[in-house]
């Protein structure tokens, strides 16, 4: 399964690029997400 997900808008994204979010569920459990920049 290989899929294009480039953005459309990448310039929309670049407030978020370097960031580290944490999501801790109800259940206690975590998602972490850590945005970096993506090749030119």
């Amino acid at each position: 399964m290989s899929e294009n997900l480039e953005s459309t808008k990448p310039e929309d994204l670049t407030q978020f690029v370097g960031k580290h979010f944490i999501y801790t569920y109800d259940n206690g459990w975590q998602y972490e997400l850590y945005l970096t920049s993506s090749p030119p």
